[in-house]
């Protein structure tokens, strides 16, 4: 499951790579994603996915926040087919289970990379 060709992507509140399949976001430390930078992310899935199916995935290393609001109407985005969590600790699990419940897009919380990838690359 290796990628032939990696591109990251450096924000100044994350970084992104970007894969064959998917999306891999590390959102850096104490930073809350509102709407403005949600849209920078979006913005990144429609130049590297215009026409192909893709993921999410958000390794969340690093304590940050995201407005429950982001996880609303990404259904639109015809092409994202699955969003994966990777956390670390309960906080992170439990702020990922309410993203989950409102979210429509299909949306997964994992224990390890690894495995968010093998699930991302399955619905995608």
């Amino acid at each position: 499951m290796n990628d032939i060709q990696t591109l990251e992507i450096q924000l100044d509140f994350g970084t992104f790579q970007i894969h064959e399949n998917y999306v891999l976001s590390t959102i850096f430390k104490n930073v809350l994603v509102g709407e403005k930078r949600k849209q920078e992310v979006i913005v990144l899935a429609k130049k590297y996915f215009p026409q192909k199916n893709f993921g999410y995935i958000s390794d969340r290393v690093n304590n940050h926040s995201t407005k429950l609001t982001n996880f609303l109407n990404l259904e639109k985005i015809q092409n994202l087919k699955g969003i994966a969590a990777v956390c670390y600790s309960p906080l992170q699990i439990r702020a990922a289970l309410l993203e989950k419940e409102i979210c429509l897009v299909p949306f997964e919380i994992f224990d390890s990379l690894e495995k968010a990838k093998i699930w991302i690359n399955s619905v995608v």
